[in-house]
């Protein structure tokens, strides 16, 4: 089936979510049926992580290693992850040594969920920052901690974004949890559950305090046309001076609908795109971003100035949906399952496309625990995360 028949598809039944969801269930079960459920890749793929256990990264806009290249954090569960995060009481972050093995830290946490785990980070080249719950006091927290000795900072809130050790970008999860579901957690803040829209929005962590950066109140009265929506995957640009965020909500009918927008630290915000449909996205660099969109009824990847708000067709890509992430002068991305249920792994250098794999996904993870490849680049290492063994793994190649 060609890309173009299964985009008119996929828009026609946007208008029925039901039957959306029923004829996607039976062609992923067909085509499981069908799939010689094989794998197969340029390098051999290492498996990171316990093997009694389950392990994953989380989103692809942040690497598992540290910029030493010594130390990979991740996510670990004992329970299966083919099943709603909400099923699943507690994960484990974990950091450990690449070359030795050893495990350099770990703790549980009961925020997460499959596609973006806590929001696990590194803060800096010792130091990681993760989501958590305070039980007694009943509020989401973060952590902080120094790998090398163990020392931790609990800041009394959740965070999105690092920015630095001592600022960090948050917005409100349970909006996610109800807007955006497989974003959110399975534990809501009750702080965030009726905050008027004056204190509501994106809101910035400096040195342990919260304040409000740019509010849903002054969001309504600049931009926003839906009801109810939510902010969602920011993500600073590398010299951390400005970020870019999704609105995301329903229309009237029910249909998703996404603008994107970018907001210096101050909060001044600008428009990029009303499209309607704004996917996934990285920076090149401080100004251009590469985002896989809807632009003039065409959806494909575009290359995007986000001081001029210029948006150009980014060719070098097939226009098919995936999670690109930047290193140097390379763009590694994937694309979610064809009818076989295989994902393809795509390394571009330029004007040269190589596909480095094509990865077989069980039907078994769908929806909101799907194990999408998420890959990240880090010099001659690609990180993802797939669950091709019918186990969620976190892996890497090296490049030749």
């Amino acid at each position: 089936m060609t890309t173009s028949i299964k985009k008119n598809i996929a828009s026609t039944l946007s208008s029925t979510p039901k039957l959306k969801r029923a004829i996607k269930g039976a062609y992923r079960y067909i085509g499981d049926i069908c799939s010689d459920k094989q794998s197969s890749t340029i390098a051999p793929l290492k498996r990171i992580g316990d093997k009694g256990e389950e392990t994953f990264f989380g989103y692809y806009d942040k690497s598992p290693i540290n910029s030493k290249g010594e130390w990979v954090a991740y996510h670990a569960s004992t329970k299966k992850t083919n099943q709603s995060f909400s099923n699943v009481d507690n994960i484990k972050v974990v950091v450990e040594n690449l070359q030795t093995n050893e495990i350099m830290y770990s703790k549980e946490t009961p925020i997460f969920n499959w596609q973006q785990g806590s929001r696990l980070q590194w803060v800096s080249s010792d130091c990681i920052v993760f989501n958590t719950y305070d039980e007694i006091r009943n509020i989401l927290t973060a952590t902080i901690v120094n790998v090398r000795d163990h020392t931790e900072i609990h800041l009394p809130y959740g965070i999105y974004e690092c920015i630095s050790p001592d600022f960090y970008l948050t917005t409100n999860f349970a909006k996610i949890s109800k807007h955006d579901p497989d974003y959110g957690y399975s534990k809501i803040d009750p702080r965030f559950v009726n905050l008027n829209q004056q204190d509501d929005g994106i809101l910035k962590i400096e040195n342990g305090k919260l304040e409000i950066l740019y509010s849903y109140h002054q969001h309504n009265i600049e931009f926003s046309t839906l009801d109810e929506y939510c902010f969602n995957h920011l993500l600073a640009n590398p010299s951390k001076s400005s970020f870019v965020f999704i609105e995301r909500g329903r229309t009237e009918k029910g249909l998703r609908f996404d603008r994107l927008f970018r907001s210096d630290l101050s909060g001044e915000v600008s428009l990029i795109s009303d499209s309607g449909y704004i996917s996934h996205y990285c920076w090149v660099d401080d100004s251009t971003l590469l985002c896989f969109m809807r632009h003039k009824g065409v959806s494909g990847y575009y290359s995007i100035n986000t001081e001029t708000q210029a948006i150009k067709a980014f060719d070098h890509l097939s226009p098919v949906d995936g999670h690109p992430s930047f290193y140097s002068d390379s763009i590694v991305t994937d694309t979610y399952p064809d009818f076989l249920r295989k994902k393809q792994l795509i390394l571009s250098n330029g004007d040269r496309n190589l596909t480095l794999g094509s990865i077989y996904e069980p039907s078994s993870f769908k929806d909101s625990y799907r194990c999408d490849l998420h890959p990240r680049i880090n010099s001659n290492k690609i990180f993802i995360d797939s669950a091709h063994t019918g186990k969620r793994g976190l892996y890497y190649m090296e490049l030749p």
